[in-house]
């Protein structure tokens, strides 16, 4: 059983309540932002949990209590660095003790990460069911009474918080916390952090215990008077005095916050619409396409001073006959001041006699665009909700960006043919889209699958082998953990084949169950739905091909062209997880002017797949070999003595575009390239037409898992 879900309509509390009631087995993972948290189920018991925050704490708590040398810590965070693995699925693999014997500093990295959990107010769950395996720590912690003791814990984080304004407040202590001795260890430690920190944030990071713990001393030391918090900025006012003295404010506040944690277009709209309830006598949200408005939400304050709706749709009028409007479409910045008159608005509002208006843009998005229309029937005094919402629409008005998701600057925009402006190259570096990425999500039904196959203790390891080779993520996941730290001294892998072989099932199935937990970036990401599912079918098609190829071309080793083939495209997976948006401007000027996708990535980015590529593969030391794949494909004449490995990749590439995947592909002579590339791989006429009669199978049935 799968399930997934959005914490801002279901409880973290109710999550864990729900999967221990029914004594499941599986990973609940947590994707906020960047973000990630997972949870490990047995039986309905929590016997793992993970996040970055607890990680680091179990670190520091090996530390404190010395149970790791300096050089053993250096060698931990080698292994993470490479390979993205937990810091206690690390402690099992290097064996340096029992994790029985670390059972307390394991809980305290397990609450550290379920009071992040509880303390989420956003972020999108995803519930995996499959066998999970106790590693031998005895961490297993009852799910219900655990959710219900943590729930109190981050109520009383928040109110913490809330009475101190921020972490990031400085402090004082007084002279009479310098004789520590009889207290206990936990207050020791941190009364001795706080001699040497400046800012409680500080004293939380860097101490050995789980935050509630280290909250709980503070705040008691808070009330003997031992510990001084120092003036808060300016700008930080308290809530509870804001909300009594200011209203207004109050509501900005509130309405900047949700803007802050949400990317998400409807709840940004939601949250402005919050904020104008209280001060307008009027919201009017406006839809476009293509030019002419087609829908309206009308809200109007009634005699019973609520908000009455109704809505409004078809043909209800053209942008380029309204002055305002359509300078505000253009332009997207939001108009605030007396209201004006129009044919459109006045008819959906009521004719202004006087009053106050804002018309903002906040979705503009190929030929859609959606605007925020409020008004006031008479003029305001005083601090104006005009001057709070016109900061809050600088959040949420849609401005163009780069594919790196860098606001663009005028000066650096230039008109294409089309007489869109593009980002000039000059703006973009590749390794900047190659700096976001630290794991790549694997397709979901993959990892279902390999899942489903490594938890049968008599699979046999060549049947995994031909799933888990579908997809491009797990192949380089698999190779680099093998070649990492973790592994130091043995002989570089360059083949899936081997990289199973030395992981073997049990850590197999460990690291694809931890890759399975980044595919709710798919689930966040449009791009990926639309053509993700393209990409993996083609890395797919293009390992199987390029297995083919080096057969029938005698090259040495088909394992090394087949992991090539599935990753020589992963700089596009790069691409479209930075930004969806720029994938799409990418793939319109492909079609448009007919372009491979390395001349319209260039044209848009000012680099391409295979320059981003190629740095990934250098960022997570992949093989030579790979490297060469990703960089040459379609380049196969500057590839040196890599030239035949690159040929098998890129005929590999050829063939996948003429027979499988069907994804757009511009290229002048189909059949003359397939000669070419055939003539370089020194494959007879026959001998190449039996080639491609079975690749053209195997496609067949790949398309079918």
């Amino acid at each position: 059983m799968n399930f997934n879900g959005d914490l801002s309509k279901y409880h973290p509390a109710d999550a864990i309540m729900f999967l221990s009631q029914l004594s499941l087995n599986g990973i609940l993972s947590i994707g906020e932002n960047k973000r990630l948290i997972t949870l490990s189920f047995n039986n309905g018991f929590i016997i793992d949990a993970h996040s970055a925050n607890g990680d680091a704490k179990i670190l520091q708590g090996l530390i404190f209590n010395r149970r790791v040398t300096a050089e053993q810590v250096k060698r931990i965070r080698q292994i993470r660095l490479e390979t993205g693995m937990s810091i206690r699925s690390i402690l099992s693999q290097i064996d340096l003790f029992p994790l029985s014997s670390v059972k307390e500093i394991l809980l305290t990295g397990m609450k550290e990460v379920l009071l992040e959990m509880f303390l989420l107010d956003e972020g999108a769950f995803n519930f995996t069911d499959t066998p999970v395996e106790a590693d031998g720590a005895e961490t297993k912690l009852d799910a219900r009474m655990l959710a219900l003791s943590i729930a109190v814990q981050s109520d009383e984080y928040r109110d913490f918080l809330k009475g101190i304004i921020s972490l990031d407040r400085e402090f004082s202590t007084s002279a009479n916390d310098v004789q520590t001795e009889a207290l206990p260890t936990e207050e020791q430690v941190v009364l001795r952090l706080m001699s040497t920190c400046r800012t409680l944030r500080q004293v939380l990071e860097k101490a050995p215990f789980d935050s509630g713990t280290v909250i709980a001393i503070i705040k008691e030391r808070m009330e003997k008077g031992t510990i001084t918090l120092l003036p808060a900025d300016a700008v930080e006012l308290p809530a509870s005095s804001v909300s009594s003295g200011d209203p207004l404010f109050g509501s900005f506040r509130q309405a900047i916050k949700k803007l802050m944690l949400s990317d998400d277009p409807l709840k940004r709209i939601e949250a402005l619409v919050a904020f104008c309830k209280g001060f307008y006598d009027g919201i009017l949200i406006l839809t476009a396409k293509e030019g002419q408005v087609v829908h309206c939400k009308q809200m109007r304050r009634g005699n019973g001073q609520g908000l009455e709706q109704r809505s409004a749709k078809g043909s209800l009028g053209a942008l380029d006959e309204e002055p305002v409007l359509a300078a505000v479409h253009r332009s997207g910045v939001g108009f605030f001041g007396n209201r004006f008159p129009s044919n459109l608005l006045d008819r959906l509002s009521g004719a202004p006699v006087s009053g106050e208006c804002a018309l903002i843009p906040v979705v503009n998005k190929g030929q859609v665009a959606v605007f925020i229309y409020v008004f006031s029937e008479n003029g305001f005094t005083g601090v104006s909700p005009q001057h709070y919402l016109e900061l809050l629409s600088w959040m949420v008005t849609p401005r163009k960006k780069n594919i790196a998701g860098l606001p663009v600057q005028p000066a650096a925009v230039a008109q294409t043919d089309s007489g869109r402006a593009e980002p000039l190259p000059s703006q973009f570096s590749p390794a900047q889209l190659v700096s976001k990425i630290h794991e790549l999500p694997p397709l979901p039904t993959i990892v279902t699958r390999a899942l489903d196959m490594l938890s049968d203790p008599g699979v046999d390891i060549k049947d995994v082998e031909k799933v888990i080779g579908k997809d491009q993520s797990l192949v380089s996941k698999l190779i680099k953990i093998s070649n990492s730290a973790l592994y130091g001294g043995l002989n570089r892998v360059e083949s899936l084949q081997q990289a199973l072989t030395r992981l073997g099932a049990k850590t197999t199935k460990s690291l694809v169950l931890s890759a399975s937990m980044q595919t709710y970036f798919i689930k966040s990401n449009p791009g990926m739905q639309t053509w993700g599912q393209f990409l993996w079918q083609h890395a797919a098609e293009c390992g199987l091909a390029a297995r083919r190829i080096a057969v029938s071309a005698g090259y040495d080793d088909p394992e090394k062209a087949f992991v090539g083939g599935v990753l020589h495209d992963i700089g596009k997976l790069v691409l479209l997880l930075v930004s969806a948006d720029g994938y799409q401007r990418i793939q319109n000027l492909k079609k448009r002017e007919a372009l491979a996708d390395h001349a319209a990535e260039r044209k848009v980015i000012g680099t391409d797949h295979m320059e981003v590529g190629e740095l990934l593969m250098e960022k997570w030391k992949m093989p030579e070999s790979a490297r060469l794949c990703v960089k040459f494909h379609h380049h196969v004449e500057n590839a040196g003595a890599a030239a035949p490995l690159a040929a098998i990749t890129a005929y590999a590439n050829h063939l996948s575009h003429l027979h499988g995947t069907p994804l757009q592909w511009f290229v002048p002579d189909t059949e003359a390239i397939s000669d070419e590339l055939a003539r370089k791989l020194k494959l007879s006429h026959d001998a190449n037409a039996a080639l491609v009669e079975s690749v053209i199978a195997d496609f067949q049935q790949a398309g079918m898992l």
